[in-house]
């Protein structure tokens, strides 16, 4: 009778198979996509807080406006680097909250200042919530952006560079 020779074990080799290693990296996965927007919370991008600033005040700012039917002002200063809103009420100006940029963002220009002021640019809200389109010009270090506001169109878009304001605006 023939016999089947022995198959030898070594139990110093070993390895994983190729389901361990699969299962690994599939639990590793997850556990990274659960994990990121809570390590990416740890640091705050600039340009995005600015950004996001600059929607909450307009959206405040159309809000009030057309739930109070007054005219709101948004006041973007140079010299202090906030952001100011304005409602009026019973004939009288009303400062409701004002906002400052964050830690490295600066506003340096805009599409169309105040004649009466270089430094500031005032942003209307009729009373049916309906704003003026704007463009802020952004420097972060080296970096320069516009984040550009629509008159009829919710939200604030960021474009790398300058942009200046077109002709026909």
């Amino acid at each position: 009778m023939t016999t089947m020779p022995e198959v030898r074990k070594n139990p110093g080799i070993g390895g994983f198979t190729l389901v361990e290693l699969l299962i690994t990296l599939s639990i590793a996965a997850i556990l990274m996509g659960v994990m990121a927007p809570k390590i990416s919370a740890l640091f705050p991008d600039p340009v995005g807080r600015t950004v996001t600033r600059f929607h909450q005040v307009l959206m405040k700012a159309r809000w009030l406006a057309a739930r109070d039917q007054t005219p709101v002002r948004v006041i973007f200063d140079l010299q202090r680097q906030e952001i100011t809103l304005y409602e009026m009420r019973q004939g009288k100006e009303k400062r409701i909250s004002s906002t400052r940029l964050p830690a490295g963002i600066k506003m340096v220009g805009f599409w169309n200042m105040d004649t009466n002021s270089r430094k500031r640019f005032t942003l209307r809200f009729l009373p049916d919530g309906i704003g003026e389109g704007f463009g802020v010009f952004l420097e972060k270090g080296t970096q320069r952006m516009t984040a550009i506001g629509y008159p009829f169109r919710s939200g604030v878009e960021l474009i790398s560079g300058w942009i200046e304001r077109p002709q026909d605006a």
